[in-house]
């Protein structure tokens, strides 16, 4: 009989700007992947594009954006582009039948998720949101945990991510760049504490502090679960170097446990489970391995059976309601679609 030599076709991705993340999150990851390889990269200086090609050795250096959305040599667009980019971008893409991988938060406001997600279902596309830390074996374990009984229903979730960043005049502290706590890591703990819990919150209460005007610097708020769990998160662009966080606790019925920095776990991370046995800190294999490495991994797979993914646009959506209903009760606007930005 003859040998079936049939292969699987292998993803290609095209990149929309130069940034460092895109090296992260596709280009090094694919190097090391099978199944995938990074075709294409477009951008706004040609110069720097070309550069930029020939350092990470992509075939296709592109003048723009939607140079890389129409290539014949792109399956998968990535979307790395500032957070007043992704909506416009993404919804080029899925357009012209590309899946998508966009940085998060995928849109301004969850109307525009809304229609990200319209949008994808309607051509058929993945529509997958950038929050890697979902497909790390930490953020895996927690859900095994959570999700086998052992420790009862979560009661009450602390979810924490601060920083400092130093340049005031970086993208994340400017309004029409979609800047702000919320916006730039706020998302990640509204991620987890929806994804630990199962269910979509309200926001009982919110504060936040301004750099400029509508611009968050620190956030916090108070949410509540329709099955009684309560939550609080917190972040900050701009917290002293030594209140750095990026922290879990989940106090559940017959137990708890603390996650330390769940967010960028494969830099170093512990998780710890206290029940009436005692306390026992857990270690997990392969955390050296990026996130971004996992959450490759986690696109090639659905892309070739077929299957979800765990922040999909769906999962978006619900991230932003949150996002939109702490700045309205912080006493900010919802933000608006950056339409008129390119």
């Amino acid at each position: 009989m003859a040998e079936d030599t049939a292969a699987t076709p292998v993803i290609r991705i095209g990149v929309l700007g130069t940034s460092r993340v895109a090296a992260a999150a596709v280009i090094r990851p694919a190097q090391s992947l099978q199944g995938v390889r990074v075709t294409a990269v477009g951008g706004r200086e040609a110069a720097r594009t070309r550069q930029y090609a020939a350092r990470w050795k992509i075939p296709a250096a592109l003048p723009d954006y939607l140079a890389v959305i129409q290539h014949d040599d792109v399956d998968v667009i990535y979307n790395p582009l500032p957070n007043s980019l992704h909506g416009r971008w993404t919804l080029e893409a899925l357009a012209a039948g590309r899946h998508v991988l966009c940085e998060k938060p995928m849109a301004a406001n969850a109307g525009e998720a809304a229609q990200l997600l319209e949008a994808a279902t309607r051509s058929g596309r993945l529509l997958m949101e950038g929050f890697h830390y979902r497909y790390h074996p930490l953020a895996m374990r927690i859900q095994e945990l959570l999700k086998s009984g052992e420790l009862g229903r979560p009661k009450h979730v602390v979810a924490k991510f601060c920083i400092f960043w130093f340049n005031r005049q970086d993208i994340r502290f400017h309004y029409d760049l979609g800047g702000g706590a919320l916006m730039d890591i706020g998302c990640y703990p509204i991620s987890l504490v929806r994804a630990v819990v199962g269910e979509e919150p309200r926001v009982q209460s919110a504060e936040v502090r301004l750099i400029r005007p509508l611009v968050d610097a620190h956030s916090t708020a108070q949410l509540v679960f329709p099955g009684g769990a309560t939550a609080e998160i917190q972040c900050s662009l701009r917290a002293a170097p030594w209140r750095w966080r990026s922290w879990l606790h989940v106090r559940c019925e017959r137990g708890s446990l603390t996650a330390i920095n769940p967010f960028l776990p494969h830099a170093f991370c512990r998780l710890t489970v206290e029940t009436s046995r005692g306390k026992l800190t857990q270690t997990l294999p392969n955390v050296k391995r990026t996130t971004y490495s996992y959450q490759l991994e986690a696109l090639i797979r659905a892309l070739q059976t077929g299957t979800g993914v765990l922040t999909d646009a769906a999962d978006a959506v619900g991230t932003l309601r949150v996002i939109d209903d702490i700045y309205l009760a912080a006493g900010l606007p919802v933000r608006q679609p950056y339409t008129h930005f390119s």
